[in-house]
């Protein structure tokens, strides 16, 4: 089952919405390390998403990149009237709208914004403790 080839790339992308089973079969297929790769990119949603788990394994290698890093964030915080080199994606600005409007430690922001898993969703039924 699966695809077979030499060398593979797959690249999924929001990752954290990517049923479990679908990862599997994929992380399957690729037998060669070396030449078999799998890019996962996206927001993570709680810990116990596809792209949290994908990124806890020993064999892969995870970034974190927070909006901060990002090079609007960059340059409106050294000056806050330079033009924004990618327009329509992130400014300091909207991280702080975002921080009034969820709060600076809210699941939210840990998620979209700092790029980290926060212990649940925002939109879990059942609360953890």
């Amino acid at each position: 089952q699966g695809f077979h080839r030499e060398r593979m790339l797959f690249v999924l992308e929001e990752m954290a919405g990517i049923p479990m089973p679908i990862l599997t079969a994929i992380i399957n297929t690729c037998s060669d390390p070396q030449k078999n790769i799998i890019v996962g990119v996206g927001n993570p949603d709680s810990e116990t998403d596809t792209l949290h788990n994908f990124c806890e394994k020993s064999n892969v290698e995870h970034i974190i990149i927070s909006a901060y890093d990002h090079p609007n964030v960059v340059v409106e915080t050294q000056n806050p009237h330079a033009e924004m080199p990618i327009k329509g994606a992130v400014t300091l600005t909207s991280i702080k709208q975002r921080i009034v409007e969820y709060g600076e430690r809210s699941n939210f922001l840990l998620s979209r914004v700092r790029g980290l898993s926060p212990k649940q969703s925002v939109e879990s039924l059942i609360k953890a403790n």
